[in-house]
């Protein structure tokens, strides 16, 4: 069992360099249907999320695979072994490159460097990603309708704080504790933060601080 500690702020928690193969398929075959992480798992499967968190350790339960496979559109041998049966999209699913901590926007709003988001306790769960991941890269989830439609809440953000942003790049913006997550666009010698969602306003950036842009999001539909 995991003693929860990491190394180096990469993924080198046994929580999920330990992870049983089947349930790396798994996740892999869900993200065909931009779905993301234990919880929307089990919601599409009609298992506890529990159950699914387990499987992580253990590997994928027969019924679970025989779920997967209908729910999933996989071949159930596949989740077992690796060996494709039949031709399925699960081919053209994009690779998973790591794991990356789940956070809430009170920690991303105490962001520091010298902060392992990887140590024990800081996340509730580690979801997969399909960009490269640095050393400090972590997820937030979409709050509120500031950037609705695009970003409807639930939707799982995935942050690179190495990353240098640029005009046009969706950022997360910090003043004091307060994280918020708008599109940055240069204006002149300006910067702004500029919502999608026309009932809030345009800010100036001012004395926010960015820390970090996002590199892909993922839609949770239930």
């Amino acid at each position: 069992m995991s003693n929860g500690m990491c190394n180096q702020g990469e993924m080198s928690c046994e929580i999920v360099s330990a992870m049983h193969d089947t349930m790396k398929r798994l996740y892999k075959a869900a993200l065909t249907l931009n779905l993301s992480g234990s919880t929307d798992v089990a919601h599409a499967l009609g298992e506890s999320p529990q159950t699914v968190k387990n499987w992580e350790y253990r590997g994928v339960s027969k019924s679970g695979m025989l779920k997967a496979q209908d729910a999933f559109n996989v071949d159930a041998g596949w989740i077992a072994d690796g060996v494709d049966r039949r031709i399925t999209n699960i081919t053209s699913a994009p690779d998973i490159s790591g794991y990356v901590p789940l956070v809430s926007w009170v920690k991303a709003g105490n962001f520091n460097e010298a902060i392992d988001m990887y140590q024990a306790g800081y996340a509730d769960e580690f979801v997969p990603i399909t960009v490269p991941k640095g050393r400090h890269t972590f997820a937030l989830e979409v709050v509120g309708d500031s950037m609705y439609p695009d970003f409807p809440a639930g939707m799982r953000l995935i942050i690179e704080p190495d990353m240098e942003f640029q005009s046009g790049d969706y950022v997360i913006a910090k003043n004091g504790g307060e994280a918020t997550f708008k599109q940055l666009v240069r204006d002149g010698g300006d910067w702004y933060l500029k919502p999608i969602n026309p009932q809030y306003p345009t800010k100036p950036l001012g004395e926010s601080h960015i820390i970090g842009v996002v590199r892909e999001a993922v839609r949770k539909f239930r």
